[in-house]
């Protein structure tokens, strides 16, 4: 608690690219500290793509990853 860390969504096996991916702190949009990489091909044809979260934990905050596509 109190130290920075980093939260990583993980979105693989869409198609088409990209997705949208939106974080929450206790139910409240989060932007700050947010950024999301460009997608990269699977050998399927599909598509991988990751989006980090930093942020400061503290007591009884609840985080979240939202995907849209």
């Amino acid at each position: 608690l109190g130290e920075k860390n980093t939260l990583i969504c993980h979105v693989t096996g869409f198609y088409p690219a990209p997705v949208q991916v939106h974080w929450t702190k206790n139910g409240e949009n989060v932007t700050e500290g947010a950024s999301l990489n460009v997608p990269y091909p699977n050998k399927d044809g599909s598509f991988t793509q990751m989006s980090r979260l930093d942020f400061t934990p503290q007591l009884g905050d609840m985080y979240s990853c939202t995907v849209t596509h």
